[in-house]
């Protein structure tokens, strides 16, 4: 997983919890109005740190503009960033919200680089009349939601008018991530797979369970805490095939297999489907659990 950095001095993933109150590099970028945007590096990659605020044709704007940036239909979107930058696809986005929702304060992180309850244009476009844009959104895990409802991806019209940020770098051609939306949209079609919010029903039901766990290593380390990030296989059957510690922040191996041993345990339930045909195919899930007094 790439690194989330987000200070001109911090370069360990280890402070992107904290970065919601240090959230930008000293690095500004000239645009051809003269106006200047503050950025932030994830991975190799070079955001804008604020929402565009070119004025063109195309563009309008509500409220405050320095504040909160312009508004731009999406054709004006496509041309308004600086040379050198471009509209970020969706994968870019993708990566980006998947990195910062593996940080623990990550509502606040998000906050903090892309904004509150926005939304944004990508530049994958879906036909001749709609693209792709990304609302930015605060989630809550105990809901069901996950980090996909972090930046709920949606096809809209391109004469809407949405906020921009631009990424540093040559476009990314992202044909590879519409051709997994289309695929994943047959897999809705035949209502034969797991919901994010069904598994993640089961999950908070099993979690206290995992309590126990951490209260056993607790009477062995007093202050003992941390994160550890569970993948496991789901078959049809509902019952869990294979589990496995993707990551880990406990520096306790024992404690971590024995969490992971735990969740292989569970049942999530026969999956059926609506036309009464035989469910076929796993469902692998990430999942982190954070463990504190």
């Amino acid at each position: 997983m790439a690194l989330l950095t987000v200070t001109s001095c911090k370069q360990d993933e280890a402070k992107a919890d904290s970065a919601a109150t240090d959230s930008t590099t000293n690095a500004q970028v000239a645009v051809n109005d003269a106006k200047t945007f503050k950025t932030f590096t994830f991975g190799s990659k070079v955001w804008m740190a604020e929402n565009l605020k070119v004025n063109a044709e195309g563009s309008r704007c509500e409220g405050d503009c320095n504040k909160f940036g312009r508004q731009y239909d999406w054709n004006t979107a496509m041309n308004a960033c600086p040379e050198g930058w471009h509209l970020p696809a969706m994968s870019e986005f993708d990566s980006l919200l998947a990195a910062i929702f593996d940080t623990t304060n990550f509502n606040a992180l998000q906050e903090s680089l892309l904004g509150k309850n926005t939304i944004l244009w990508s530049s994958v476009e879906q036909n001749a009349d709609s693209s792709f844009a990304v609302q930015i959104k605060n989630v809550d895990p105990s809901n069901g939601q996950g980090k996909t409802d972090l930046g709920g991806a949606g096809a809209t019209s391109k004469s809407s008018f949405f906020y921009v940020r631009c990424v540093q770098g040559a476009p990314v051609n992202d044909s590879q991530w519409l051709k997994q939306q289309e695929q994943d949209a047959l897999v809705a079609q035949n209502s034969c797979s797991r919901s994010a919010a069904d598994i993640m029903k089961v999950v908070r039901q099993k979690t206290p369970g995992l309590r126990k766990v951490y209260d056993k290593a607790l009477k062995k380390k007093k202050n003992f805490q941390g994160k550890v990030k569970i993948k496991f296989v789901i078959k049809p059957e509902g019952n869990v095939a294979e589990t496995s510690v993707d990551s880990s922040t406990t520096g306790n191996d024992a404690f971590d297999n024995e969490i992971s041993a735990a969740v292989k345990r569970w049942n999530f339930g026969k999956l059926k489907c609506d036309d009464g045909s035989a469910a076929q195919g796993n469902t692998t899930v990430s999942i982190p659990f954070a463990f504190s007094k």
